[in-house]
């Protein structure tokens, strides 16, 4: 896939780890936008699929570069990613596959 991904950079936005004050459940970000947090935790959701074509379309929007590879290829790349999602225990193997997603759940309120 390098020779058609040889154009994307990445856009990655990730959520600063220091931010998350365990020990109250805050979040700093959010307070410094004019909220007040009420609580702040995560949240494990469990996720699971019928067929490879759900899959395929739990998967689609994780990789917004998927328009530098041809139309007719992309199930194919899908493919290759699910199985790469599988051998890194991203999507259990078995007969119903299985995700397991984490959101950052906060009650907030604007002061």
């Amino acid at each position: 896939w390098k020779m058609y991904l040889k154009d994307f950079v990445p856009k990655l936005f990730p959520w600063p780890s220091s931010d998350i004050v365990s020990d109250c459940h805050s979040s700093r970000l959010m307070e410094e936008c004019g909220f007040e947090v009420l609580s702040c935790h995560n949240k494990d959701f469990e996720v699971q699929f019928d067929n490879k074509e759900q899959i395929r379309e739990f998967l689609r929007p994780l990789f917004p570069h998927s328009h530098y590879i041809p139309q007719e290829k992309h199930d194919e790349f899908l493919d290759d990613v699910k199985k790469m999602a599988e051998d890194h225990h991203f999507i259990s193997r078995g007969d119903v596959p299985t995700v397991i997603v984490t959101f950052l759940v906060v009650h907030a309120r604007k002061l």
